[in-house]
């Protein structure tokens, strides 16, 4: 819900300000979702929220064409496609890991 909301805001101040913030942003963003979903979940469980997390990124790039002061980019979709990525990554690594470390 925290990214929705974000992501349609008005554009604010950035909290940083670097070349690509954004898209470092977009990328941590979405990683932790998908890292939520990983790690939460299993097998196909898992992949349909995490391929559910990428299909928000996707939405709400497109919706930001209709809110000021935003606009569409395939360079933050592409970031946010990366943090999914990333993040499905993680959380597979972090479950096994734990699932390893109680013994199932």
């Amino acid at each position: 819900m925290l990214v929705a909301v974000l992501s349609l805001l008005p554009k604010a101040a950035p909290v940083v300000d670097f070349p690509q913030s954004d898209k470092v942003a977009h990328c941590l963003a979405y990683a932790w979702l998908a890292c939520l979903a990983a790690s939460a979940w299993s097998g196909r469980a898992a992949s349909v929220r995490v391929w559910a997390v990428l299909a928000l990124g996707i939405g709400l790039e497109f919706a930001q064409t209709f809110v000021p002061g935003r606009f569409f980019s395939l360079l933050d979709m592409g970031a946010n496609a990366l943090g999914v990525v990333l993040g499905w990554w993680l959380g597979m690594r972090m479950a096994d890991r734990l699932h390893r470390l109680l013994g199932r």
